[in-house]
């Protein structure tokens, strides 16, 4: 299988405002990368993860499985992942 990392830095409408960041990581202990996605505190619950995941899923729509690694009690990251 192929390598895929690709990580995008997330910002606004001005490349200063750093909100966060939202990538693909083929990570070796799993057969297909994972999604994954991390804001700053005061960015969070605006839509930016969905947002994100779904551009990088859809630029990556021939990858055929996708994995969404969360701690079990993030009930954020599992609302959006699922």
């Amino acid at each position: 299988p192929s390598k895929i990392d690709s990580v995008g830095k997330i910002g606004k409408s001005k490349p200063e405002e750093f909100v966060g960041l939202c990538g693909l990581l083929k990570l070796d202990d799993f057969e297909a990368p994972d999604l994954g996605f991390t804001f700053l505190h005061t960015h969070q619950r605006k839509g930016y993860g969905l947002e994100s995941a779904q551009a990088f899923l859809n630029f990556y729509h021939e990858i055929p499985l996708v994995l969404g690694l969360t701690h079990p009690e993030n009930i954020g990251s599992i609302k959006l992942l699922e």
